[in-house]
This record gives structure tokens, sequence and C-alpha cells, in this order.
């Protein structure tokens, strides 16, 4: 939604963290990787292939990017922690370290969390009432 926010190393760095968010609860999930894949493809890498580096390590090569940019990539990875209407330990873990990690305050975190959700459950409903 705001990956065009990013330049190309942002998005590969993004892709990287999400795909470990992809794997912070523990368990590959369908309904991530469809969110991961879709974030490829957004991010113009359809083939992206992760590199296994870790949270930190990619954190840290964002350390220069913009607060804005930072926000926007901590505001996607919510969307993968979403996907499959569950909050593992994990994933929260990792939200609140990332979002730590970028200086973002824990209720701002919690704020683009609660967004998401609601946008997760307003985009189902607009899926309903398309098919009645």
């Amino acid at each position: 939604m705001f990956l065009h926010e990013l330049n190309e190393d942002e998005h590969r760095a993004f892709l990287e963290l999400a795909y470990n968010a992809v794997k912070s609860s523990g368990k590959i999930l369908d309904e991530e990787l469809d969110v991961f894949r879709s974030y490829a493809y957004e991010c113009e890498i359809p083939d992206y292939e992760p590199t296994g580096e870790d949270v930190d390590a990619v954190v840290e090569k964002l350390k220069a990017s913009t607060p804005q940019v930072k926000k926007v990539i901590l505001t996607e990875l919510m969307g993968i922690w979403a996907a499959d209407n569950r909050w593992d330990d994990g994933e929260m873990d990792m939200m609140y370290h990332v979002g730590q990690s970028f200086g973002v305050p824990d209720t701002m975190t919690n704020r683009l969390r609660r967004w998401a959700k609601e946008l997760r459950e307003l985009v189902a409903e607009g899926y309903e009432l398309i098919e009645r």
C-alpha cells in the first residue's frame, strides 16, 4: 500500500524483514506467504529470494532511512502479522523490537497494529459485500 515510498535498497531490506515476519511465529503460514508474495510484486521484485539475514542486520541497513520510511516498513509488516488474524508471541516480540529499533514509540506501534487489524477486517467485509 505504501511501499512506493521506499527506494530499491529499502525494498530489498523490507522484503528481508517481511520474510523474517513470516517466520516470527515459528511456523510459516500460507496466508502470511501470500502477503509476502504480494509485497514482492508491489516492490517490483516478484522473484525475490530471502537471504536469511537476521532482523538486526536488516534493521542496521535501514538506519539511515527517514522516520517516515521506517513507519511505512513497520506498517506494512503489520499486514503479515495480521494475515491469520492472530498475533503470536514471536510476532509481538518482533513487532516491538523492530519498532523500538526504528525509534518508534510503543504507543505508535500499538496504533499501527490496531489500524492494520481494522483494515484487514474492513477488507474482509468488502469481500463479503461484493460476494452477496
